[in-house]
């Protein structure tokens, strides 16, 4: 998790200046999994791409031994002046990650962030990938294991023929003391010591969910009296501690906890995690947990697991190349948000086609402003030009069929040659996200062509095996298929699969209604 600076000062920095007006020059530096987009020098940027390369390698070969997805190619901004950046990011924001941003069509992992990677950035990204990861491959999980899965991982270290896991995290430790004690460490950054006493116990974090494990993180940020603060940040590492501490032991710790634990992370291939975590760990008592988790904080001699680097680790090959003022003025377009922001956006979007009127992402991202903001005409205009540039690209075909749906009447089905098909007939041959092939799933499933439904519903399933989405589309379609059965068990993968805080009615009543007409 990005950590939060609370200084008092203006909310966001300065706009930077473009390339073309006198601003620094920008880089793309891209390795098989991160494109960093950048106005550090290229060695820094470059850097930045081969390091965050290597240790999702590791965190792949390690953290996960039957991957169901990968990630997806991950876009890193970063800027080299924390006021360029305060620019797009409030003050009490040193990084952010977004799975999707704001008014685009589909999820396309994003990390902003300023400077060169030290070690509490670097564990930083990694702690925010490595969540993308969990989430992908094991689904919805309670706080205390997302967090402390991600915490866990984020310090990996990775040697020319090792890999290590388990590493202590920075600028926070254990002492056996009654009362929390900072001290500044040798490179004069600030250390907090939780006493043992107050970490989050297993009986505690077991329990916990979402709303409570992070509403101390949201009135830390909240409280005006810095008393309050202080102990609403106490609270939070306390909890991001206690989950950290509790991976830990599981992974790391004496018998029976890690052979528990292997056998709960082999039943989450087949079963959802909480079904997973009760087989496993069946007949232990809360009361012993919480003591051996104690008893295990308090040697303070956490144990650093060492697994062998994979042979076929080979040397990242990062390529490198120059940004047009256009491209750095989209990124900037991107990520401005709010109503302050929108005319910066606009100027931005409207000066990247000016300067790039053959680029196709420069009309597909000013499509999309306008789209988001339901101003259709102007949308149509771009999207239709985006796709004509690039005809066979599936992002600008589908941003056209978004637009299409988008202008149809409230409850209008699509029919075969009205624009919804036009814009679906190109698109069917090339589509290839999960986001895409379910888009399209729905489209013939509400055509009655239920074949041709249930192909692009399994292969977006293939993309996204434990997408909640795609699975109740999947249980629609054999629904209207006459397979009851199955419908019925990818209906129930679906509720299962629903984050905790999620609010989705409609696959929840769709499991009721399969369940009522089973009976």
């Amino acid at each position: 998790m990005f950590a939060c600076a609370l200084q008092g000062c203006a909310e966001y920095g300065a706009r930077p200046v473009s390339p073309a007006q006198g601003g620094r020059a920008w880089i793309e530096a891209s390795s098989p999994r991160f494109r960093v987009v950048s106005d550090l020098p290229v060695a820094e940027a470059e850097a930045i791409a081969r390091e965050l390369e290597q240790g999702l390698e590791a965190i792949d070969q390690v953290a996960f031994d039957h991957v169901r997805t990968r990630l997806e190619p991950t876009t890193v901004v970063v800027f080299s002046s924390a006021s360029d950046f305060h620019a797009f990011m409030p003050t009490s924001v040193e990084g952010r990650f977004y799975r999707r941003l704001p008014g685009e069509l589909e999820p396309s992992p994003l990390l902003v962030l300023y400077g060169s990677l030290d070690d509490s950035s670097r564990v930083a990204c990694l702690h925010e990938l490595t969540h993308e990861l969990f989430d992908r491959n094991f689904g919805p999980a309670p706080p205390w294991l997302s967090e402390g899965w991600a915490q866990y991982f984020s310090t990996i270290q990775i040697e020319p023929q090792r890999i290590r896991v388990g590493a202590a995290l920075p600028h926070l430790t254990f002492t056996l003391d009654s009362v929390p004690v900072t001290a500044k460490a040798d490179d004069g950054s600030i250390v907090l010591a939780m006493p043992v006493g107050k970490v989050a116990p297993p009986s505690a974090l077991l329990g916990m969910d979402r709303g409570t494990f992070y509403s101390s993180v949201l009135a830390q940020d909240l409280a005006q009296q810095e008393a309050a603060r202080e102990e609403a940040a106490l609270r939070s590492d306390s909890l991001y501690l206690g989950a950290w501490a509790l991976v830990h032991l599981l992974h790391a710790g004496p018998a029976p906890y890690p052979k528990r634990f292997q056998a709960f992370l082999e039943g989450a291939r087949h079963a959802p995690l909480a079904a997973a975590w009760q087989s496993a760990f069946a007949g232990l008592s809360a009361a012993d947990f919480d003591h051996d988790f104690r008893v295990y904080l308090a040697k303070r001699e956490l144990t650093v697991l060492e697994f062998k680097r994979h042979a076929t680790s080979l040397p990242v090959v990062v390529s490198k190349r120059a940004m047009s003022d256009a491209e750095v003025r989209l990124y900037w377009a991107r990520l401005s948000s709010g109503l302050s922001a929108e005319i910066d956006a606009v100027r931005d979007l409207d000066a990247a086609v000016a300067q790039a009127p053959g680029s196709p992402e420069a009309h597909y991202f000013r499509g999309l402003h306008w789209l988001y903001r339901r101003k259709s005409s102007a949308a149509e205009r771009d999207l239709l030009e985006a796709a004509r540039l690039a005809p066979s690209d599936p992002r600008y075909l589908f941003g056209v069929l978004k637009l299409r749906i988008a202008q149809l009447p409230p409850g209008e089905r699509a029919r075969l040659g009205d624009p919804v098909m036009q814009a679906v007939e190109p698109l069917a041959p090339v589509a290839r996200t999960a986001t895409e092939l379910r888009t399209l799933a729905m489209i013939y499933d509400d055509l009655g062509q239920y074949e041709r439904a249930l192909e692009f519903a399994q292969r977006a399933l293939a993309l996204a095996a434990i997408d909640s989405a795609c699975l109740d589309t999947k249980a629609g379609i054999l629904s209207h298929l006459g397979k009851n059965q199955e419908a019925l068990e990818a209906q129930r993968a679906a509720v299962a699969f629903l984050p905790e805080d999620a609010a989705a009615p409609a696959i929840v009543e769709h499991l009721r209604l399969l369940e009522a007409a089973a009976r």
